[in-house]
């Protein structure tokens, strides 16, 4: 657990709902998430400044009653927290319970005037409200995995979703098709075909692009944006070794639509030596290796390519 939530976490130990030192145990070994009270949300803003230098994921997920924050490690463990517009479950009737509030409410016993039949009157508007904003403000969040050919993208990826499948809704990708039972391919070796003319290059990458295109037009789309889509091979493996899809040339129009609407994903890039590569897929050579670690390395020093917070390196 990173020290700056679990620093976070005692700072704001008196706004957890619930059992407190309980829950913390919990959430701190992976196996529990964190009720906040945070009716004025100052504490979500302050932990979304916090986590914005942090080198971890952050999935936002905006619900009927507040902002739920999962925090994923370079471990692939999981933590949540909740942070709650009311504790009231009911948010037609916030700020109507006068106990203590240390813990979510169920049931409250409302008995009817006028000065409550108006606070529900307003807390309706408050929630229409609060659920347009959060149709405007949700976004897909997307992972993506980068590295050599048997550098064991698709092993973490595969990690990666067991591990937080049952949390949220997550879509698995290869490029720009999503990974399902059906549509399991057989597998390819890559560069043993020659590559194309350059007529049938640039015609091929007008294809990939209309593909890329209408994959986010879809992941944009309402109904899609609170899921999680994770590329076990990104569609930069396209620009960073065009050989492997049989382009002659370098594809600049897939490199323009992707800064734009990749640029602030998290990526992890999976680094791996070239003995440890070989001995699970004999795919490359050693020049070969060399030369996608070259291409590699220059993609990532490229800092227009990214958000520097959100690149993650592996090394398991």
């Amino acid at each position: 657990m990173n020290k700056s939530v679990l620093k976070f976490i005692q700072q704001n130990k008196k706004k957890i709902l619930g059992n407190n030192s309980y829950k913390r145990k919990l959430f701190i070994n992976g196996k529990g998430d964190l009720d906040f009270f945070d009716n004025k949300r100052l504490l979500r803003r302050k932990f979304e400044d916090l986590s914005k230098k942090r080198k971890f994921i952050i999935i936002k997920r905006f619900h009927k009653t507040g902002l739920r924050i999962d925090i994923i490690d370079n471990k692939f463990t999981l933590y949540s927290l909740d942070f709650l517009n009311g504790v009231e479950t009911n948010p037609f009737l916030y700020n109507l319970y006068k106990g203590k509030k240390h813990n979510k409410v169920n049931y409250i016993d409302v008995k009817f005037s006028l000065p409550i039949f108006f606070k529900i009157l307003i807390n309706i508007f408050k929630y229409l409200m609060w659920r347009l904003v959060t149709i405007l403000k949700q976004e897909p969040l997307i992972i993506e995995f980068f590295g050599v050919d048997g550098s064991g993208k698709t092993f973490l990826s595969n990690r990666f979703y067991s591990r937080c499948k049952k949390n949220f809704d997550i879509k698995q990708l290869h490029l720009w098709n999503f990974k399902t039972k059906k549509n399991n391919k057989k597998y390819q070796l890559p560069y043993v075909k020659q590559k194309y003319n350059i007529i049938i290059s640039y015609l091929k990458e007008f294809l990939i692009v209309f593909r890329i295109l209408m994959l986010f037009f879809k992941i944009n789309a309402i109904n899609y944006k609170r899921s999680v889509y994770l590329f076990e091979r990104s569609c930069w493996d396209i620009y960073i070794d065009p050989e492997r899809y049989r382009l002659c040339h370098k594809p600049k129009l897939v490199y323009f639509l992707l800064n734009f609407y990749l640029k602030k994903s998290y990526k992890f890039y999976v680094n791996k030596k070239f003995n440890v590569i070989n001995s699970r897929k004999k795919e490359i050579s050693y020049e070969k290796y060399l030369s996608l670690k070259k291409s590699f390395n220059v993609f990532f020093k490229n800092k227009d390519n990214y958000n520097y917070n959100r690149i993650i390196n592996l090394n398991y």
